[in-house]
């Protein structure tokens, strides 16, 4: 359905912009851990498996954690993470995440 609405799509978590790119690619090739969960989570036709949701409780939306919002959620966070807001990285032409992982030349 995402496909015949929208060209481009934006993920936010917590009020910040997670992953922002081409709606196809946010689907096919999730760069951010969020999305990458998100996308794991949601049913798809002829899928019978049980999904499961993200573990972990959102943050305040009033009272933010510092760094990464999704940190205290995420399997990969480091020190580095729960302390600095990592800044959208362009991946590829058009597609950019905002994951510490990213700067340091690796995927997530």
């Amino acid at each position: 359905v995402h496909y015949q609405i929208t060209d481009r799509m934006g993920i936010m978590y917590s009020g910040s912009m997670v992953e922002l790119g081409k709606t196809e690619d946010i689907f096919e090739k999730p760069i951010h851990p969020y999305t990458q969960m998100l996308v794991s989570a949601l049913p798809r036709v002829g899928d019978k498996s049980q999904k499961t949701g993200i573990p972990g409780r959102p943050p305040s939306l009033t009272n933010p954690p510092p760094g990464c919002r999704f940190s205290p959620r995420c399997p990969r966070a480091t020190e580095e993470c729960r302390e600095t807001v990592p800044k959208l990285y362009e991946v590829e032409q058009g597609h950019f995440a905002a994951c510490h992982f990213l700067n340091k030349g690796g995927g997530v």
